[in-house]
């Protein structure tokens, strides 16, 4: 990417986008924002606001600069993006609480999201969020506006907010674990499954893939399975459930061993003693840097649940962590998302 292409393009956008918009929009404010997405990835946003309005979405450029640099004309992206700006804010104020101010509003609606801590470093300055003890984690915390089969639009809890609630993170954490188990309850199914599904055409896969609550599932020895939310979306929360972890573990009497497969879903193994957490940290760092996106990459640690002291921890040590991925990095040089909206609040 040309970096002054790029910035002249932004440039071009924010002086020509109220052009498309209706005639009520000509004194709206433009404003580009750079902002900090999981994994402290950076996108360049583009809001425009009247004085009346307090809820906009948030239109991410980086995609158009890639489509004006195919041959996209900047007449057909400034075309789009009002038409999109119009689409989202019509679907998001539809489900808009009347009062972002009023936590009494937000409970009941307030969903958590687990991020790894250390990788998001930047991000973490600004939301509000609570550590996971003895792990390498954070819940951050999300008020969904709209979620179907075209996208979902989100506010993000920032540290601003939280405060102006009058309430510590602890309360806000409950509440939120509360409502995602509610919204989005835990379901496995084994690995297997699910690569049976992917490499056969759709009807042809014999064994239907069968999702299962953690109360009933009984896991087998040797066999990974995925444990994530209904919408495979952010499912990797599920490793905050209350319960889930240890109704597996006594299911299968055995502790279990959790790798991050993404912030969408985990893998879960049972302990059988013959299992060597540094080996299945090596699969969950190569599979993170050759197949996970980076915003969507959750940890490259590996976890263990102790059904009798009913702990979670690290089965691996960061420092070594450190070293394996750079082998990983090595290795590599020598070898031969309907995009989740955010909605910016002004409070």
């Amino acid at each position: 990417m040309n970096l002054m292409d790029y910035q002249q393009s932004l440039d071009e956008v924010t002086k020509q986008v109220r052009d498309y918009f209706p005639k009520e929009y000509r004194n709206a404010k433009v404003e580009l924002n750079h902002t900090v997405k999981t994994n402290d990835q950076e996108m360049d946003g583009l809001t425009i606001r009247r004085e009346q309005d307090t809820l906009v979405p948030q239109i991410y450029l980086n995609g158009y600069f890639e489509l004006y640099e195919n041959g996209v004309s900047l007449n057909e992206i400034l075309a789009d993006i009002a038409a999109r700006y119009f689409q989202e804010a019509a679907r998001s104020f539809e489900n808009m609480p009347e009062d972002m101010t009023d936590y009494g509003q937000i409970k009941d609606r307030i969903l958590v999201q687990l991020i790894n801590h250390d990788m998001n470093q930047t991000l973490l300055k600004e939301v509000f969020s609570k550590s996971i003890d003895h792990t390498d984690l954070a819940a951050v915390f999300k008020i969904p506006i709209y979620e179907d089969e075209r996208g979902s639009a989100t506010i993000r809890v920032t540290r601003e907010m939280a405060q102006r609630w009058g309430v510590d993170s602890e309360a806000v954490y409950q509440d939120a674990l509360n409502n995602t188990v509610k919204a989005h309850p835990a379901q496995l199914t084994t690995l297997q499954s699910i690569i049976g599904e992917m490499m056969f055409p759709p009807g042809m896969f014999i064994n239907e893939v069968k999702w299962e609550a953690p109360e009933v599932c009984e896991m087998k020895s040797y066999e990974p399975y995925i444990l994530t939310n209904p919408s495979k979306h952010h499912g990797a929360a599920t490793l905050l459930y209350p319960e889930v972890l240890q109704q597996l573990s006594d299911n299968a009497q055995s502790n279990l061993f959790i790798l991050p497969s993404s912030v969408h879903e985990l893998l879960l193994m049972r302990d059988n003693g013959e299992i060597d957490a540094s080996e299945l940290q090596a699969m969950v760092i190569g599979v993170n840097q050759e197949n996970v996106l980076p915003e969507e990459l959750l940890s490259n640690e590996v976890y263990y649940y102790d059904g009798k002291e009913h702990t979670l921890s690290m089965a691996t040590i960061k420092e070594e962590t450190a070293e394996l991925k750079q082998r990983f990095q090595q290795n590599a040089a020598y070898a031969v998302s309907d995009q989740e909206i955010d909605m910016e609040q002004e409070l």
